[in-house]
This record gives structure tokens, sequence and C-alpha cells, in this order.
């Protein structure tokens, strides 16, 4: 008599995170074995469906197995997720698998960082990612009524200009992270949950707006509405987003994998290459893999 359905999903699971590690093995230094891994007090998490497309070794994939049904997916297998969750303290950071790669940094750096935006903030302890791009953005704040970024969270991101932008993605008129991206979002998990499970909610229920839109758009209107629980990283502390940014400008590639923001002027320690910033990475990521640097490095 065979395995049950249970046990068989299991035996699967196990194999597929052996392959992964073996894959892995070849990458450079920084990508083996990351804080992160095995953390149950601040777990890093992706929902991917496909397989072999996680950029960052060791990241807990609930969207293993499973089938993706549009972006509703991702808000249904994380709230999902979190609802199996006990530990309503602990940290989890979320982030989009196949476009976000690790920098490099510490704990202690990530830490301090986050407690830095929590104390910045009045408190928020939910922090999403941020980007130069107004995309997404619901009513009534669309664009120009999106809250401005903190004097102390502005950077100078014309040093790293020149990536390619869209049409339908246009940038802050001071060229600020200025706008909510949800390829990013920390928080203890029981104010996660709230997020996850609102966002959720108002996108089962798009009919009454007339059309169904991605997940940031309702992950949004969540953050930029509860403002006193959840905040953007305005100045890229935790995660930086490369739209409308060159990488090759953005970062110093450094010994073992790592990356050195020259804006930030410090290690990175997530990078969400979103939009057309993901093909313009693809040196980077090939190079942390174990392949050639960059040609246009150096």
């Amino acid at each position: 008599r065979g395995p049950t359905p249970e046990a068989a999903a299991q035996l699967s699971q196990q194999k597929g995170e052996l392959r992964q590690h073996e894959a892995h093995s070849h990458f450079l230094h920084v990508l083996r074995d990351p804080w992160f891994v095995g953390n149950e007090k601040l777990q890093l998490v992706t929902v991917e469906t496909r397989p072999n497309r996680t950029k960052v070794p060791g990241i807990k994939n609930v969207g293993f197995n499973q089938t993706w049904q549009g972006f509703m997916t991702k808000l249904e297998l994380m709230s999902q997720w979190l609802d199996e969750q006990k530990d309503d303290e602990a940290l989890v950071i979320f982030v989009d698998g196949e476009d976000t790669l690790f920098g490099g940094c510490s704990q202690e750096q990530f830490m301090r960082d986050y407690q830095d935006i929590v104390n910045r903030s009045g408190g928020a302890e939910v922090v999403t990612g941020a980007e130069r791009g107004c995309y997404e953005i619901p009513r009534p704040w669309y664009c120009e009524g999106v809250p401005k970024v903190p004097e102390w969270a502005v950077r100078d991101w014309t040093r790293a200009a020149g990536g390619r932008e869209i049409g339908g993605s246009h940038l802050d008129r001071d060229g600020q992270m200025r706008f909510v991206n949800s390829g990013f979002i920390m928080g203890p998990v029981g104010k996660l949950r709230q997020v996850f499970q609102t966002s959720l909610e108002d996108m089962q229920n798009w009919r009454h707006e007339g059309r169904l839109r991605g997940d940031q758009y309702y992950v949004a209107r969540y953050i930029l509405g509860h403002g006193e629980s959840a905040v953007p990283d305005y100045g890229s502390s935790l995660v930086t987003c490369g739209y409308s940014l060159d990488p090759l400008k953005l970062f110093k590639l450094l010994p073992g994998g790592g990356l050195y923001n020259e804006v930030t002027e410090k290690q990175q320690c997530f990078f969400h290459a979103n939009g057309p910033s993901f093909k313009e990475s693809l040196g980077i990521i090939r190079w942390q893999q174990g392949g050639e640097i960059p040609r246009e490095v150096g």
C-alpha cells in the first residue's frame, strides 16, 4: 500500500528542497546559509509556484506544489500560511521570489534598520517596499495624494539613474522612493495576517470597482489607510526597488557575492529587481550564482 497523499506531498517537498540545495552549492559565499535559514523568529517567505525560480537559497516557499491562478494566489496562500503560525510576535519577511536578490547584509544591520524605521514612523511595525514609480495606487490617493517621503529618508537616486521606465509607472517628481511596492512586506505575524487577509478580502470584492487589479493595488490601499501601523521603506534601508535604476551603477560587487549600495552607502539587504530592472540585473544574478562578473563592471 502506498503513502498517504499528505506523506507523498511531504516527500515531494523534501526532494524539491534537496534538489534546490544541490543546485545552489556553487553559489557565492553570501548565498550559502544566510541568517534567515532556519530562523523561526525571523522567517523569509515567498509564494512561487514555478520550480527553480527563486533567487535566494533557503527561502520558505509556500507556493511549492501549488497552482498559480493570478495575483490573488499570492494573497490566498500567504493568508493561509499566516493563519497556521502560532507566534503572533515572530517576524516574517515576505518577498517576491523570482526577482528578489539578497545582498549579504548582517542580521544585526537588518534588525537595526528595521527598528529605526519603526521608531521614526511612530511605532508602525509593518514595513513594505517603496519604489520611485507610481504604479497600482488606488483612490483616493492616486499618485499626487500619496504622502511625501520624510526628510530623513531622502536619497540622491540620480547617482544610480538610467534604468528603463515604462509608460504606466511615472516617477515621483522628486525622484524619491515614494510609492508602496508589495514585493516586500515584513512585520509581526499577527499584523501581517491583518494586511494579507484584508487585502485578500478587498481583492475578492473587486467587482464594485469594475475590474480586477494586481495585488499591489489592494496592499497599497491597506498600507496607505493604516499609516499608524504600516509604512513604506522610504529610505531603502531594508529593500531597494530597482525600477528606473541602473543596477550596475547602484551596486559595487563585493567579494563572495555581496552587494554594496552606492546610494545608501551600506551593504544591501534585499534588492527587488522589479519591472525592467529584472532584465538589467541578470548579470548580477548570474554572478551571484557562480558565473562571470558582468562585463559592464569595471
